[in-house]
């Protein structure tokens, strides 16, 4: 399930792991932090007292120095894209990222700074991730939204298409892995669970939805010639 998963998420991306940076992230993790607990996990990063998390500088890990020093734009002066440090939700974001060669500060926090930001009124739903823009005039925008997110940080480069029917296209792959994706991780947070019955539901509501599911995605990539939905264009909808 969890190589499903990742073909899954790479194809409504589309985006590749270029080298071994971006796969660091992950290691950087407590050994009982494993991605099958990650629901678990995310709620106590951070050590004993819920803390911190895992040091912004990880962007360095998606995107070098020498990209980032090449990255310039007329309005925004930076990002900071703030989530659990699990993959989850948080890291399609860091993987456009990557792929448009946008340095980043990837903050990743535990159980009590995302409580004081949520008591302080910083995260607009009340949720993760978020991404906050600073501005070139001082100010700064902060907004959430797995989806929202990714499409903004696409239309930095030219992952967005311009023609409305290619985007559609593009939106309707993304919304199709979307439900992979949650069904996925809900499985290992039934597991968990005393009650066995409950992951055993769930699991085969997946193990149905995902054979489903993974042979359409593919086969609409490769009508249209693939290796991606647009042909070679990496697109995000």
């Amino acid at each position: 399930l969890r190589g499903a998963l990742r073909a899954a998420r790479t194809a409504a991306v589309a985006v590749a792991t270029r080298n071994a940076r971006l796969d660091q992230p992950r290691g950087k993790r407590p050994g009982a932090c494993n991605w099958a607990r990650a629901a678990w996990c995310a709620m106590a990063e951070g050590g004993a007292g819920g803390g911190g998390g895992t040091a912004a500088a990880l962007g360095n890990a998606y995107v070098d120095a020498e990209t980032a020093a090449k990255w310039s734009h007329d309005r925004y002066k930076s990002f900071t894209l703030t989530y659990f440090d699990i993959w989850a939700r948080g890291e399609s974001g860091r993987l456009l990222f990557a792929y448009a060669g946008v340095p980043f500060t990837d903050h990743r926090i535990g159980r009590a700074e995302h409580a004081a930001l949520k008591a302080a009124g910083k995260l607009p739903f009340g949720q993760i991730p978020v991404l906050e823009v600073f501005l070139h005039d001082g100010t700064s925008v902060r907004f959430a939204q797995q989806g929202a997110i990714g499409r903004f940080i696409a239309g930095l480069s030219d992952m967005v298409p311009a023609d409305p029917l290619e985007a559609a296209l593009s939106q309707s792959l993304w919304e199709a892995a979307e439900e992979l994706s949650h069904a996925q991780p809900a499985i290992h947070v039934f597991r968990h669970l005393p009650d066995k019955s409950k992951y055993e539901a769930r699991r085969a509501e997946v193990m149905k939805l995902w054979p489903e599911k993974l042979p359409r995605i593919n086969a609409l990539i490769a009508e249209r010639g693939g290796p991606f939905l647009l042909g070679a264009r990496v697109s995000f909808g």
